[in-house]
C-alpha cells in the first residue's frame, strides 16, 4: 500500500521544504535555496541535511515559528507531527495489502505498518524477508510512512535468527497490536500474549476468532486452521466470511481516502480480488475468476 499520488506530493513539498531551511540555518550549500535545486543533488548530499534534522529537533520548531514558505495551518500541523519520528533499523517482516511490516527488535518489542511513497517496498526490498533497514518513520494524519530514505543490508537469517524475529514479532503484535499510526500514545492490549500450547488446545471455533484478531500468528497456526475447516463445511464459512468482514472493515477506509465512495468489493481472505459498481457486475466478474467451489469463500462488502 502507498500514499495516493497527491499525498507523495504533498509530502516531499513540505519534507524538501523543511530540509531547505534546515540547509540554510546551518549555512550549509550555497546552490540550494529553492525545491527544483534538489534535482541536482545526491542522496548522500541530502542525507547531510536530514541528519541535521534529527540531530536536532529544534529545528522543526523554528521553521514551524517562521514559516517561511507560507504553508496552510493543515501543512503546519503534518510538519508537527513529525517530530514524534521514530529513526532506527528495522526489520521488514512481510508485505499487506494495506502496509509493510516494520519490527523494531528491541524491549519492548513493536511492530508498525507502514505505507510506501513512489515506489513499493516490495521493489525496493524484494521477497526475501526478512529484511533488515535503516530509516526514519514519520506520521502521515493516521497513517505511518518513511521519509523517503531507506538503507537496506544484505545479511543472512539463519533458522535460529528468524525463529527469535517471530517469537519477537508475535509477542509485539499480542500485545500491542499492529501499530498504524505515530499521533497517538500506543497503548497495551488487554489481551497478553497467549502461549502456543493454549492455542492448540483451543476449539476449531475460538482458534478462528483468534487467527483473524492476532495477524502475527498466523502463519504459526496456518496448518492448524486449514485442518479445521477442511472437512467441516460450516466452519470454512464461518471462517472466510469472518476474516472477510475483518478485511474489508480495515481496507474500507483506504478506498473512501483515495476518492471511491460507492463500489462493491469481493475479498477472498484478505485479498481484495474484484471491484464492481453494482453487485450483479460484480458477481459477473467473479465468475470468470473463480470456480464454483471458491466462489463460496468469497466474502461480498458493499462500500456506501
Amino acid at each position: 500500500m502507498q500514499l495516493s499520488e497527491p499525498e507523495i506530493d504533498r509530502f516531499y513539498r513540505l519534507y524538501y521544504s523543511l530540509l531547505i531551511d534546515v540547509n540554510q540555518r546551518i549555512n550549509g550549500f550555497e546552490q540550494l535555496r529553492e525545491l527544483e535545486d534538489l534535482v541536482d543533488f545526491t542522496i548522500a548530499e541530502i542525507e547531510i541535511l536530514r541528519q541535521q534534522l534529527y540531530q536536532h529537533p529544534e529545528l522543526f520548531d523554528r521553521f514551524l515559528e517562521e514559516n517561511p514558505r507560507d504553508f496552510s495551518s493543515e501543512d503546519l500541523n503534518l510538519v508537527r507531527s513529525w517530530k514524534t519520528f521514530i529513526k532506527g533499523k528495522f526489520y521488514i517482516f512481510g508485505y499487506r495489502e494495506q502496509y509493510t511490516l516494520f519490527l523494531v527488535d528491541r524491549k519492548p518489542s513493536k511492530v508498525y505498518g507502514v505505507l510506501a511513497l513512489d515506489i513499493p517496498f516490495r521493489e525496493l526490498i524484494g521477497s526475501a524477508l526478512p529484511a533488515i533497514v535503516e530509516t526514519v518513520l514519520l506520521p502521515f494524519g493516521d497513517r505511518i510512512i518513511y521519509d523517503g530514505i531507506l538503507q537496506s543490508y544484505p545479511f543472512y537469517f539463519g533458522c535460529s535468527i528468524r525463529g527469535t524475529l517471530q517469537d519477537s514479532y508475535q509477542e509485539a503484535e499480542s500485545k500491542f497490536g499492529i501499530i498504524t499510526r505515530l499521533d497517538e500514545p500506543v497503548r497495551q492490549k488487554r489481551e497478553e500474549y497467549r502461549p502456543q500450547a493454549e492455542i492448540a488446545a483451543m476449539s476449531d471455533e475460538a482458534l478462528i476468532d483468534y487467527y483473524i484478531e492476532h495477524e502475527g500468528d498466523r502463519d504459526r497456526y496456518r496448518e492448524q486452521l486449514e485442518t479445521a475447516i477442511a472437512n467441516n463445511t460450516k466452519l470454512a464459512k464461518q471462517y472466510y466470511q469472518k476474516i472477510g468482514q475483518y478485511s474489508a472493515d480495515r481496507v474500507a477506509k483506504n478506498y473512501k481516502k483515495i476518492g471511491i465512495k460507492k463500489a462493491w468489493i469481493a475479498f477472498y481472505e484478505e485479498t481484495a480480488i474484484a471491484t464492481g459498481t453494482t453487485k450483479a457486475e460484480l458477481e459477473g466478474i467473479l465468475k470468470k475468476l473463480l470456480s464454483v467451489q471458491k466462489r463460496k469463500n468469497v466474502y461480498i462488502y458493499r462500500l456506501k
